[in-house]
């Protein structure tokens, strides 16, 4: 085991990024426990050893760092290769939000340049103290596993953001799919949404045939008709859509009429449901999914490398 010697201020840093990481981890365990209760299957099964390898680590690190800030950050203290690995991968975690919040800064045109600076040098410290102790000890199992939770938690994660033109040129497939009306099926927009879900960030445009052509969506000429059909949408993907998904909305004009464009993203849960159904995307069809892929698509949200043995 390593003799760590770390000052204090780094342990200030480290302890914020752990309490940050910690219920990253616990995010991820719910969600498997989630979609294996939805088919009654056994979530232990499914919750990765390195998962929960990956909680006790975080949860010993914070105990770690506490004793380090009782002494000023300056006793040597012998550390697992894996606790260091985690503690890395804590601060790369909290570099990647310092580093969002510059593009938040720099992307606003009324912040000075000079907002960012503090931002900046706090990544520059975290990256030198990387590269000169963190660096060589790795990264946690789980890191790129909270890296995409965390990505879908902040809307990263939905379709490219395509021009109207481009989706109709492409036509229906994977990631698109059109439909001639508002549905008088609630289900039958759920089903879309649910399949894209399950499988992929995709985009559903309301007023436009199988083939590609606009025909316009009724009921959208004015602001109030819009708010109609976006409040029908809404109520589609929160009350029909198991478990329910925040969708993104807009409206776009085409020369043959007012097109409504919902973008769903790839869900944090592993299978959607519309009444009581799965859902899988597999091409341009939306389609129920096997109770193998079920099991295959929980297997795969957790990370695991065998299937349960029955």
């Amino acid at each position: 085991m390593p003799d760590v010697r770390i000052g204090a201020q780094i342990c200030r840093t480290l302890k914020a990024a752990l309490a940050r990481y910690l219920p990253d981890i616990d995010d991820y365990i719910r969600e498997i426990n989630k979609s294996a209760a939805l088919v009654g299957l056994r979530s232990e099964d499914y919750v990765p050893e390195d998962l929960a390898r990956e909680r006790e680590s975080i949860a010993r690190c914070i105990r770690i760092i506490d004793l380090f800030l009782e002494h000023d950050g300056l006793v040597g203290r012998p550390v697992s290769r894996d606790d260091l690995a985690t503690m890395g991968s804590a601060l790369l975690l909290y570099r990647d939000e310092l580093q969002l919040e510059i593009d938040r800064v720099t992307a606003n045109p009324l912040a000075p340049p000079q907002a960012a600076l503090p931002i900046a040098e706090r990544i520059a410290q975290i990256d030198k103290d990387r590269e000169a102790f963190w660096k060589q000890y790795g990264e946690a199992p789980s890191l790129s596993l909270v890296r995409e939770l965390r990505a879908r938690k902040k809307g990263l994660l939905y379709p490219r953001p395509l021009t109207l033109e481009a989706l109709l040129d492409d036509g229906e497939g994977q990631e698109t799919e059109f439909i001639e009306s508002f549905p008088k099926n609630a289900h039958d927009l759920a089903k879309e949404v649910a399949a894209f879900g399950t499988s992929n960030a995709g985009t559903i445009l309301l007023g436009v045939t199988n083939a590609g052509k606009v025909v316009g969506l009724a009921d959208t000429d004015k602001p109030e008709g819009r708010d109609r059909v976006s409040t029908r949408i809404e109520g589609v993907c929160s009350n029909v859509v198991t478990p329910s998904l925040v969708t993104r909305i807009n409206f776009e004009e085409h020369p043959n009429g007012r097109v409504a464009r919902i973008s769903v993203p790839k869900g944090p849960e592993a299978v959607y449901y519309s009444h009581d159904t799965p859902y899988f995307r597999h091409g341009s069809l939306s389609r129920p999914a096997h109770w193998q892929e079920v099991q295959e698509l929980i297997r795969l949200k957790s990370g695991v490398g065998q299937r349960p043995q029955e």
